[in-house]
């Protein structure tokens, strides 16, 4: 293995060696709040955002390839080789070359495989570039999994990943998919250190519980987050809905509160309250199928959102024990007639990115 990234020889692996990442993706409470345009000019209402990591699990796999070449394979694309430092932003896999590029990685080859649904508002890509930089520091010598590396990395995935897509992107995501478990992030703004504040919600004890009150359905068609974030940034730069951006703030706030007291019912009711404000500013954010779910969630007295930013992609729900399990069954029922949406079966995941040599 060569392992500069300064300058010097490129970034490679001896043929018959390989390293594996993998990383959850994520639901969530407040998101949006996590893109600059939002949290600075809101920094003194104390911004957050709450996300929940899952166990639908991203891997990524390097192997060697060709000396001056790197080829990525992934379901759903063909694969693709580029030369060693190309840059290919017009390609839906060019954040990966991008990431390659920037570590100055030369004869791999890139294997992504995921466990979530593709384009289903869960974080997908970013979960993506988090695992694939975990690699990459692996494999350049970083291997000690602690905290600051955990940051490092999704930094470092949040800046190439939001660069080269050239659209709004927060780093919860990221964020979600290097730390694991259940967080409050604080987006600090012009506060004294700037950057964000973690707050973990739910101790590895309390996880078993915390995944017997969840559900996660993929309803059957992808999202488009780059259009519905760019509606929501376009608005409230114009100077709209500033109050309803505010209460969203409010709602993220009171569902923390709540997690933390594991006030499930009042948790469900924030999560309700901050759904049926961002359909105010965007009904298209809930698909019909989407609306049903969420009225069956509400009879049960629990709690439903769109995961991400919404129309199509996935839908999660919180509820005490026994309103989500006949929450569940309805839903079931609900879907029976799609070929394509359904639940999907996962806990919370507490592990965050990993890696293995």
């Amino acid at each position: 293995m060569t392992r500069e990234t300064d300058g010097g020889a490129p970034l490679t692996l001896a043929q018959g060696a390989h390293i594996t990442a993998s990383a959850p993706v994520r639901v969530d409470m407040g998101g949006t709040l996590d893109m600059p345009a939002f949290y600075f000019p809101l920094t003194h209402l104390r911004p957050l955002t709450v996300n929940l990591a899952v166990s639908l699990r991203t891997q990524v796999e390097l192997t060697a390839w060709k000396s001056g070449e790197n080829r990525i394979v992934s379901r759903g694309f063909a694969p693709v080789t580029w030369p060693a430092g190309t840059l290919r932003n017009d390609h839906p896999l060019g954040f990966i070359a991008a990431i390659l590029a920037a570590f100055q990685a030369s004869g791999l080859q890139v294997t992504i495989d995921s466990a979530a649904p593709p384009r289903s508002g869960m974080g997908g890509s970013s979960t993506v570039a988090v695992a694939l930089v975990a690699a990459l520091y692996h494999l350049s010598g970083r291997q000690e999994m602690d905290d600051t590396l955990r940051r490092d990395i999704a930094a470092a995935a949040h800046g190439i990943e939001s660069s080269v897509l050239g659209i709004p992107c927060g780093m919860q995501d990221h964020l979600a998919a290097a730390f694991g478990g259940m967080h409050a992030w604080y987006w600090q703004g012009i506060r004294p250190g700037g950057g964000y504040r973690r707050k973990p919600l739910i101790p590895a004890a309390e996880a078993d519980r915390w995944s017997s009150r969840l559900r996660v359905a993929y309803l059957g068609e992808p999202h488009d987050s780059a259009a519905v974030n760019s509606v929501w940034v376009t608005q409230f730069l114009g100077g709209r809905f500033c109050a309803e951006w505010e209460a969203i703030i409010r709602c993220t706030h009171a569902f923390c509160a709540a997690v933390e007291r594991g006030d499930v019912p009042r948790a469900a009711a924030a999560m309700n309250q901050e759904t049926d404000i961002r359909c105010s500013l965007t009904p298209d954010v809930l698909t019909p199928l989407g609306r049903l779910l969420t009225d069956a969630g509400r009879k049960h007295g629990c709690g439903v959102r769109f995961t991400g930013a919404g129309a199509g992609g996935c839908l999660w729900a919180l509820g005490a024990e026994g309103d989500i399990c006949k929450m569940s069954s309805e839903w079931a029922d609900i879907m029976n007639s799609s070929a394509d949406a359904g639940q999907i079966d996962c806990h919370v995941d507490l592990s965050g990115v990993t890696v293995a040599a």
